[in-house]
């Protein structure tokens, strides 16, 4: 019997039902929130025949501007652009900031000053023809321990950098309480699987 199955898969590819293409390269960066959601997103993604490349670089406890990260995600997609020819970046950064500069005396005033240009940084760092989507800090971080300005003061300047980058795309779950987890910080499951899929309708 599974000389028929191998002999029929066989016969299958020969004849080319197949699509060995890689159509586009996908590259993940950011924090725990982007680390749960990957394994969600490669299930669904990957398991096309004709599946993108996926890159995850995700870890958790990252930030976008706090310690330096803008310099190291600069680098790094510079990198990964070296090796690969990539067509979008999804990007899940900002929470651990809010909790870094909210433990700061003048960690608004700090946000204010550095988190643009390292937005601006991130941005310079892949070609224009990248699509770069942001999953932006949600709102129900309002009520979470991470509460404080800086939620809000993050989420403007996100706003402000897409109006000054055409490829930048950002993504708003607010209107999904849903999809939050019980601390108002993380996804639950099934925020995960609504992140993810929402992430794969925008890879064209």
């Amino acid at each position: 019997m599974s000389k028929t199955i191998t002999a029929l898969l066989l016969t299958l590819l020969l004849a080319g039902c197949y699509e060995a293409d890689i159509p586009c390269s996908v590259v993940l960066i950011g924090d725990s929130v982007m680390q749960e959601t990957s394994g969600v997103l490669g299930f669904h993604l990957l398991r096309r025949d004709n599946a993108p490349m996926l890159i995850n670089n995700s870890i958790g406890g990252m930030t976008t501007v706090a310690a330096g990260a803008d310099v190291y995600w600069a680098e790094r997609l510079t990198n990964i652009q070296a090796e690969v020819d990539v067509s979008h970046v999804f990007v899940s950064l900002g929470i651990n900031d809010v909790s870094f500069y909210g433990q700061r005396p003048d960690g608004v005033n700090e946000l204010w000053q550095y988190m643009p240009s390292a937005l601006d940084s991130i941005m310079e760092s892949v070609s224009p023809d990248v699509e770069v989507h942001w999953l932006v800090p949600h709102l129900c971080l309002d009520d979470s321990r991470l509460a404080g300005p800086e939620v809000q003061v993050i989420r403007q300047q996100l706003a402000e950098a897409a109006e000054r980058w055409d490829n930048l795309h950002l993504i708003y779950i607010d209107d999904k309480p849903e999809w939050i987890d019980d601390d108002l910080i993380h996804l639950n499951t099934l925020g995960e699987k609504g992140v993810a899929l929402e992430m794969i309708e925008r890879i064209k």
